[in-house]
């Protein structure tokens, strides 16, 4: 919360803080039921073999490459 008190504190006038406001409480809010409904929706199709291993291989491309990125960064 005091990142997001910061934040709003640059904001010119009251109104501008509370949209900010409901914003940033709204935004979190929105994101997991999204993410709670989607994963309900892709349950099904998410079940296969087939799909389980394209989600495997790119997991298997994405978490070397990433590791990748940060050694190089340093």
């Amino acid at each position: 919360m005091g990142l997001i008190g910061t934040l709003a504190t640059a904001l010119a006038t009251g109104a501008e803080r509370t949209a900010f406001g409901a914003g940033a409480a709204l935004a979190p809010a929105l994101f997991f039921v999204g993410t709670g409904h989607g994963a309900r929706l892709l349950a099904p199709v998410m079940t296969s073999p087939r799909a389980r291993g394209l989600r495997d291989a790119g997991i298997g491309v994405t978490m070397p490459a990433l590791a990748a990125g940060l050694v190089l960064a340093l």
